[in-house]
């Protein structure tokens, strides 16, 4: 029998939980798979401020009945068998499932505010993004393009009007990487990239509308 804490074998726990970043401002740079992830929440600067005994003296308040309401909406969604919003478009899909359920349930429009904080994101990505941006502006007046990634970077530097070398592909395997990895925020922007399969010595990437 177990006599100490030190007589068990080894213990593994897995847990998943949600991981809150907070900062004055959150960098545009974030990358697209993150920010697919992410809840953006904006708070406004507070005119006064408490100490910590006042703080936990609202906190005692308020708690009872914000657990109540979210125990309420939880029995709410879990009672819901009803049809729902299609998700499937998202990435967060269990999350989203639970808030189209909710919205069913509880005539409420939180999936509605889940994408436009979404929407919110990918702009300040693509606004942040020189390589997106500087696309965007090179398919104005094309419906599709198709050549190396050599190639478009050397039209892109053509076209290029802010000149920001830190932030910029220096070959066309880094911009083909680059553009892999933005491909939430081109989608965004209304276009695609993709990698055609390789013939001989060299790949093409293809960018269309969409």
């Amino acid at each position: 029998d177990r006599e100490l804490y030190t007589d068990d074998d080894v213990v593994v726990k897995s847990l998943r939980g949600a991981v809150i970043l907070n900062g004055i401002t959150m960098p545009g740079e974030l990358r697209p798979d993150l920010l697919e992830r992410t809840i953006s929440i904006e708070v406004d600067r507070p005119a006064t401020y408490l100490c910590e005994a006042a703080v936990e003296a609202r906190v005692t308040t308020v708690l009872p009945q914000a657990l109540g309401l979210v125990l309420g909406d939880l029995v709410a969604v879990l009672r819901h068998t009803g049809p729902i919003q299609d998700v499937a478009d998202l990435r967060m899909n269990h999350f989203a499932n639970t808030l189209a359920r909710l919205d069913a349930a509880m005539a409420t429009r939180a999936l509605t505010q889940y994408r436009a904080n979404l929407d919110g994101l990918a702009a300040d990505a693509l606004d942040s993004d020189p390589v997106v941006t500087e696309l965007v502006s090179f398919m104005e007046d094309r419906s599709d393009w198709v050549g190396t990634a050599e190639q478009l970077l050397r039209a892109l530097n053509l076209s290029r009007e802010v000149d920001a070398p830190e932030k910029w592909p220096r070959d066309g395997r880094r911009l083909s990487q680059w553009l892999m990895r933005a491909t939430t925020t081109l989608q965004h922007a209304g276009l695609k990239v993709e990698r055609l399969p390789r013939t001989r010595d060299k790949r093409l990437l293809k960018v269309n509308r969409i």
